[in-house]
């Protein structure tokens, strides 16, 4: 009764630790694998534990690792990138005994891939949005000052000083705006309200309010909907911030005498919105994150 119960508990550990999704190697005191299960084989991209010398790279590294924890008595670490392109981070633990002998080491392993591209994408954007909050910045900084100073002399040259300043301070208060909306999204805080809508309307709305900023950069911008466009399920308010945000990009990215467009397509049943130029164009090495 003893063995079967003994038996039983070592058949419900086995399954536990194969079903996790994280890898798990186990060697006891003389280095000996007692244990692996199928997401450590996986995230080491074997197809089997190969016994006796021979072994494969990252599995005789592994057992390296395991090694040095037993002799050292420490926690050890390390980060691999496998060809299949994942990253894979794997931490060993020595095993002690309650009387605080070494008797064995286990190597825990988990895919950080996407961790690891989101932090990326963290400091990606906190970089973009540092420079973009710059350029407001100095330009209030360089009307404010002559202002302090009373280098500012006529009411006209006053008022455009006014003027410039409460532009930037819109674009500012539109950046922490982006900002605010980041973070609620990233909470599942944001909630976003769909609706029956025209988008030829919401298309050419967006691009009035560029219009200005495209003839002062003399480039043609044009709406060119599908002329069968049916009524469609969103929320304007979003789309036209994404349009307006895309077509800030485009223009800044197009000389003069280029175009943009803001166009809308009918594909089967549903509707492709988007904008196109005429411009430089996005660095291929910036596409995987748009």
């Amino acid at each position: 009764a003893v063995i079967a119960r003994l038996s039983d508990e070592k058949g419900r550990l086995q399954q536990i630790l194969s079903s996790l999704g994280e890898g798990i190697v186990a060697v006891d005191r003389d280095g000996s694998v007692v244990h692996h299960n199928a997401t450590a084989l996986e995230l080491m991209e074997l197809d089997q534990w190969l016994p006796g010398g021979g072994a494969p790279p990252r599995q005789a590294q592994m057992l390296e690792m395991l090694g040095r924890a037993m002799a050292d008595g420490a926690r050890a670490q390390t980060t691999w990138h496998g060809a299949l392109g994942r990253s894979i981070a794997a931490t060993v633990y020595p095993v002690t005994s309650a009387e605080g002998e070494t008797i064995g080491a286990v190597a825990l392993m988990r895919d950080v891939s996407e961790a690891e591209r989101m932090e990326q994408l963290r400091r990606d954007y906190v970089a973009n949005i540092s420079h973009e909050l710059r350029t407001p910045l100095t330009g209030i900084r360089g009307m404010v000052e002559p202002l302090m100073d009373g280098y500012i002399d006529t009411e006209a040259e006053k008022a455009e000083c006014y003027r410039v300043i409460y532009q930037e301070t819109l674009r500012l208060q539109k950046l922490i705006g982006e900002m605010l909306d980041m973070s609620r999204l990233q909470d599942g805080r944001q909630v976003v309200e769909l609706e029956p809508m025209e988008l030829p309307g919401v298309m050419e709305g967006a691009a009035r309010r560029m219009r200005d900023r495209a003839l002062a950069a003399e480039v043609n911008l044009a709406v060119l909907p599908d002329g069968d466009l049916p009524p469609v399920m969103g929320n304007e308010d979003r789309i036209m911030q994404v349009l307006i945000i895309l077509l800030d990009n485009a223009l800044g990215f197009t000389p003069a005498g280029g175009s943009v467009d803001v166009y809308a397509r009918r594909r089967g049943d549903v509707v492709a919105l988007g904008v196109r130029d005429s411009g430089v164009g996005i660095d291929p090495k910036d596409l995987p994150h748009i």
